[in-house]
Parts: structure tokens; sequence; C-alpha cells
């Protein structure tokens, strides 16, 4: 991933300010869930329900 962002579970990752940034197709591929809209819709609530108002980026994979 980026050098930037600090891992902290499959798919979320921490910058040096503290914010949040979320691979969705690492966090799909970690729980064995198949990457289509639809189950991106639903992760996206669950982890909106989850984090309430903290801001969470989304970010793409890292392709050097």
């Amino acid at each position: 991933m980026r050098p930037d962002l600090t891992p902290l579970t499959p798919g979320f990752y921490a910058d040096a300010q503290g914010r949040l940034h979320l691979n969705m197709r690492e966090f799909l591929i970690a729980h064995e869930l198949p990457d289509v809209p639809a189950m991106r819709a639903v992760a996206w609530e669950e982890i909106r329900e989850i984090f309430g108002g903290i801001e969470i980026t989304e970010i793409a994979d890292f392709i050097p």
C-alpha cells in the first residue's frame, strides 16, 4: 500500500494526522466477500453505522 499510511486492519489505514482511509477491494477480499457494487453499498452502510460521524476516505490499490 502507500508508504504514508499505517495499516490498521485489512483495508483500513490511518495517515499521520489520524484520518482513516479504506481500500474497499482489500476489505472485501479479506472478509471473503465479492467485490460487486451491491456488496460495496452494504459494506459502506455498515462501516458508516459502526464509525458514526468519522470521515473515511476511500483509496484505490497502490500500483507502483
